[in-house]
């Protein structure tokens, strides 16, 4: 037996219902009636058999076959109210036009598939391969967000001035912008000075007009003029309603800061505690008996006085790094020892107005009431004031 074929198609509901095919045998030659519906095969000669066409082959070669027509479909049932499915056309055999599909309730139908075209014309087209799933892969996680840390609490003032606007006639405060330190009375304000208790300064006046001012009490003052940015300011002890970057060092008198310049126009104020400048006790200046044999050793300070009670003896002097460091060096009571004074290394000391080497000495003959006195007047420099005796250097 030849090869069969296999024709496919598909069953109701269009496009979507299943795909069926039907197997058709595959002859060389035709027996009659007997052979309908099966596939005529060409023969060894590359021809197709006389047998399958009627009354012979003529010399035109062969005329082809018409295609097998298509069962007629039946009509569909009709619904309620409503028109019924068209039924679907039977397919056109080879050459011929695909079925048409089912008409769907109140509307149109799908169209159906072409059929494919017999020998001898072109095949059916293969089936579109459906589209594989499309996957997307995850999407990483997002790291956290951070806590949002706490606002701070507001302090006790709500901006960074704490200012007011004061009407007073005639207030006396110079013209418009002006700046002075100012205090109350109980009454009226009025230009503070240093000089006592009662007239020291705790605000800042800027003057608007005549009658009026800013008066600033704590924290940013801006509009100034003049001033030096890092310095503090004080209220003058001398001219009332002054501010000076001077301290005031007269005595009784208060040191009484109001305000720190950030530039040359503004400033930071702060209640700054005022404190009275009061006179300094004088100091008794240290004295040394040095009653054993040295050399004796510097006890250090600013001042001191040093007394030979032992016979010939050496003083070793301090280095020179404060001006106006003063040592003096004498015999004792009853005393006639030689003094030596060694000056420090690097350290030279003028003698009757002429210098010595450095690191030299000062030398007293040894009599009773020998005295020298040594101040220190530039670093590592010395001036020697003779009080008593002879002296001499190297």
């Amino acid at each position: 037996m030849a090869d069969a074929f296999k024709i496919p198609s598909r069953t109701l509901p269009f496009p979507s219902g299943p795909w069926k095919e039907t197997q058709a045998d595959a002859i060389t030659s035709s027996a009659g009636a007997g052979d309908a519906g099966k596939v005529p095969v060409l023969g060894p000669g590359g021809q197709l058999d006389p047998s399958f066409i009627p009354g012979g082959a003529g010399s035109t070669g062969y005329t082809g076959y018409t295609g097998y027509t298509g069962y007629t479909g039946y009509t569909g049932e009709q619904g309620p109210g409503g028109t019924g499915y068209s039924g679907y056309t039977g397919y056109t055999g080879p050459g011929g036009t695909g079925y048409t599909g089912y008409t769907g309730p109140g509307g149109t139908g799908y169209t159906g598939y072409t059929g494919y075209t017999g020998p001898g014309g072109t095949g059916y087209t293969g089936y579109t391969g459906y589209t594989g799933p499309q996957v997307t892969g995850y999407t990483g996680y997002s790291g956290y967000t951070g806590y949002t840390g706490y606002t701070g609490y507001t302090g006790p003032f709500s901006g960074t001035t704490l200012s007011q606007t004061i009407s007073q006639a005639a207030h006396g405060f110079g013209i418009a912008g002006t700046f002075v330190a100012v205090y109350h009375d109980g009454t009226d304000w009025k230009l503070a000075q240093a000089n006592s208790q009662d007239t020291l300064g705790f605000a800042v006046a800027v003057v608007i007009d005549a009658d009026s001012f800013y008066l600033y009490t704590e924290g940013l003052i801006s509009g100034l003029s003049g001033l030096s940015a890092g310095d503090h300011y004080f209220v003058s002890d001398s001219v009332a309603g002054s501010l000076t970057a001077t301290e005031p060092t007269s005595t009784s008198s208060y040191s009484n800061p109001l305000f720190q310049a950030q530039s040359s126009t503004t400033a930071i104020m702060g209640q700054f505690r005022p404190s009275q400048i009061l006179p300094i006790a004088p100091q008794p200046v240290p004295v040394l008996i040095q009653s054993s044999a040295g050399p004796v050793s510097d006890p250090g300070g600013n001042d001191y006085y040093l007394f030979n009670n032992h016979g010939a003896l050496t003083f070793d002097a301090p280095a020179g790094t404060v001006t106006g460091m003063q040592r003096c060096y004498a015999n004792y009571a009853a005393i006639s020892g030689a003094i030596t004074v060694q000056m420090a290394a690097s350290n030279t000391v003028a003698l009757y107005g002429v210098n010595g080497s450095a690191a030299g000495t000062l030398a007293s003959v040894g009599a009773l009431g020998d005295c020298i006195v040594v101040v220190c007047d530039a670093a590592n420099h010395w001036t020697a004031f003779v009080v008593a005796g002879s002296w001499s250097k190297t």
